[in-house]
């Protein structure tokens, strides 16, 4: 972690997936200071326990804090937000703002077609009590069929850098068949990694499925809040 105190941001995540994250709230706040800050040593989050994650995102945070003393957090990495995410606000809540990412299950539902709605994110993203009580909402109305994907992540993590169109395209292969095979129309990435390769998604999908996130939602959030600090 480099020194840069009291920075606009830090943008947390377990490895890479949250890098989009940065880049797009760069883009849109030039001028902003912001740190990208990774658990690489912890990675993969997605596939621990509940209270493995919980205890490991205490630490990662407290850490964040405790080396940057940032104005604002964002948690870009959706098996934080969703499994440590209320304990994180608890803690913290001296913050001005923590910001969690989550998977769009509510905007999935309003613009599917044939309420069939797949969800792509870790084994204990799906696990959650969160996401399990969304599925259960919406049964009766909508299918909610989610695929973890470790494989994919490990990929993004270790190997996208460097990679071939092609070689993005064949890592990505499984889920997209696996989410045509299931007739969904509206694919939920629901974790950041899977962010790195939405351009590969949308490409593989051939108009199959939509393929949405939560990253412009969250981006939006960020730009609000450091224009109102501005002002004050």
């Amino acid at each position: 972690m480099e020194k840069n105190l009291y920075p606009d941001f830090a943008i947390c995540d377990s490895g890479m997936g949250g890098y989009p994250f940065y880049k797009a709230l760069k883009e849109r706040l030039p001028d902003a200071s912001i740190v990208y800050v990774s658990d690489t040593e912890n990675f993969p989050y997605g596939n621990k326990l509940y209270g493995e994650i919980v205890d490991l995102s205490l630490a990662f945070i407290s850490k964040v804090e405790k080396q940057y003393y940032p104005k604002n957090m964002i948690i870009a990495c959706n098996t934080i937000s969703i499994t440590a995410g209320q304990m994180i606000l608890d803690t913290f809540q001296y913050w001005n703002n923590i910001i969690l990412t989550l998977p769009p299950i509510k905007k999935a539902v309003s613009i599917s077609q044939n309420k069939r709605i797949g969800l792509l994110a870790t084994n204990a993203t799906i696990e959650s009590q969160l996401i399990q009580n969304f599925i259960n909402f919406h049964s009766d109305e909508y299918a909610i069929i989610p695929r973890a994907d470790s494989n994919l992540i490990s990929f993004i993590q270790n190997n996208y850098r460097g990679s071939t169109l092609e070689e993005r395209m064949e890592a990505i292969k499984p889920a997209v068949k696996f989410f045509k095979s299931t007739g969904c129309d509206v694919v939920i990435l629901g974790c950041t990694h899977f962010l790195n390769l939405k351009y590969e998604f949308i490409k593989s999908s051939e108009n199959a499925f939509k393929v949405i996130d939560s990253m412009e939602d969250v981006i939006n959030l960020a730009v609000r809040i450091y224009n109102r600090e501005k002002k004050n």
